[in-house]
């Protein structure tokens, strides 16, 4: 429960409290967990209170070498999600863990878990890997997003990654243009990556940014963080 409202406590008494589990993994190393689930907790521990530990890097490495197979899907997701959050850059570690979720395939990830792996390894790697893009189509020949926000974060990620998938952005389209809702469920933040998304790889879509326009225009821009309103200019610059 401390990671989820560390925001409110005092920072220093955040600040101390980590530094205390940091010194522990580094003097235990990975003895420090005794399960997957403790791995995941930890490093989304450390990820949601902004904090660095090199020695939980290596915790990590540890366990994903001796038995990333037995990780569940929340497990593979919540860690590369948290490496990625923690500013880790390519490593053993993460490139363990895109290996398995591309060996094993994505048709067990839920909806949430599939779209921080992918973001994870985007932010980690640069790039989404073609096994693990191709994953992404499979999953969604059986699945759908559940939220916006799942869904405009894997259209980043593809984006980012410069690659156009026209299952995944015509899947996408459909959900807003074809759907009674709307774009009201829409978070600002996920409207700007959905309009970046198809403008980054140019994927014509008129009628989902007539959609956008309608929406922005109902709900005006007040809401919008700066970056999200450079983003939303900058693709309606280029559809």
């Amino acid at each position: 429960a401390f990671p989820k409202r560390a925001g409110d406590l005092d920072p220093k008494l955040v600040e101390g409290v980590m530094e205390a589990v940091s010194d522990e993994v580094d003097a235990r190393g990975s003895s420090a967990v005794s399960s997957p689930q403790d791995v995941s907790n930890l490093v989304w521990a450390f990820a949601r209170t902004k904090h660095y530990s090199s020695g939980l890097i290596e915790l990590v490495e540890g366990w994903a070498n001796a038995g990333v197979r037995q990780w569940n899907e929340q497990s593979v997701s919540n860690v590369m999600w948290g490496l990625a959050k923690m500013g880790v850059s390519r490593c053993r570690a993460t490139e363990v863990l895109c290996e398995e979720a591309g060996s094993r395939g994505l048709g067990a990830f839920k909806s949430q878990e599939l779209s921080n792996l992918v973001w994870g390894v985007t932010v980690c790697h640069k790039a989404l890997p073609p096994a693990l893009a191709e994953g992404v189509e499979e999953w969604l020949s059986s699945h759908a997003f559940e939220r916006p926000q799942h869904q405009t974060v894997t259209l980043w990620s593809f984006a980012k990654s410069g690659l156009r998938s026209p299952v995944l952005f015509r899947s996408a389209e459909e959900s807003v243009v074809g759907s009674l809702s709307g774009l009201v469920d829409y978070s600002p933040q996920a409207m700007s990556n959905l309009v970046w998304s198809f403008a980054t790889t140019q994927t014509h879509a008129p009628a989902l940014f007539a959609a956008v326009e309608d929406e922005i225009c109902e709900r005006r821009l007040d809401d919008f963080k700066p970056q999200e309103v450079a983003n939303v200019a900058w693709a309606f610059s280029k559809a």
